[in-house]
């Protein structure tokens, strides 16, 4: 997937290639050849980057013969259970509050996340992690998929929840999969897909909000109340203890 960003021949090649000519190294014919090949690449590689995610599963077992077998040097792998009741896409700080609720439930989870650093931390608390990508066919070839009773993904991108909400409904049509959208018609097309909630964080704070102003009214006391609430929330968040705090329970 990497070398399709790099498959096209640029338009410093037909330069060099007129240079050759105008110098006669090489001959018009050359030239002529090499620019119908630059039209094709630079036309395909465009639609190739594009639709990458969805033309790599059909021909990734075409390429396994290029893959160095064992561990892969930048898997980052922290865990050592193959069943988890949860899976967890992103930590991102959504999913820092649902880690707190995963342990209130007393129910195994694993998260996976494409940034190292948050990896290493997590791995640090004592949460079970792994470094990869939610568009990684082959990770999700690896996860326990049948067996998963909820998956989240706190992933804006839609055509990524769309390939994991498919993976998964491909061998799990009772798992509970929660994913993140900002659009209204895209949050129609992954419900349509199989999601079983869309989280739309905008909407959600308006409805927050309202629920608030419904239960205070004009009460100036509640609304302080609520603010001394948030400020300490923040202020935990803030601080860093809070995967600290659940490594500890």
């Amino acid at each position: 997937m990497a070398g399709l960003t790099v498959s096209q021949i640029s338009e410093f090649s037909i330069i060099i290639i007129t240079l050759g000519v105008r110098v006669g190294h090489v001959t018009n014919e050359i030239l002529s050849f090499m620019t119908v090949i630059a039209l094709i690449t630079i036309a395909g590689s465009s639609y190739l980057i594009i639709y990458a995610n969805k033309i790599y599963p059909h021909i990734s077992k075409y390429l396994t013969s290029f893959e160095k077998k064992g561990r892969k040097v930048d898997e980052h792998k922290y865990h050592e259970k193959e069943n988890y009741d949860i899976l967890l896409f992103g930590c991102s700080h959504i999913g820092h509050d649902l880690i707190e609720s995963f342990r209130k439930i007393n129910k195994s989870f694993l998260v996976i996340d494409h940034n190292p650093e948050t990896v290493i931390k997590l791995a640090k608390s004592g949460i079970d992690c792994r470094y990869s990508d939610a568009g990684d066919h082959e990770l999700l070839d690896e996860l326990n998929l049948p067996q998963v009773g909820m998956v989240i993904s706190t992933i804006s991108d839609p055509e990524i929840n769309l390939i994991l909400i498919k993976k998964i409904r491909e061998s799990n049509e009772k798992a509970i999969i929660i994913v993140v959208s900002h659009q209204i018609d895209e949050a129609m097309e992954l419900y349509a897909n199989g999601a079983s909630y869309v989280l739309m964080p905008h909407f959600l704070g308006g409805h927050h909000t309202s629920t608030m102003i419904e239960e205070n009214g004009l009460n100036f006391d509640k609304f302080l109340e609520e603010k001394i609430s948030h400020i300490n929330y923040l202020k935990h968040r803030k601080s860093g203890l809070f995967l600290y705090n659940i490594c500890l329970s």
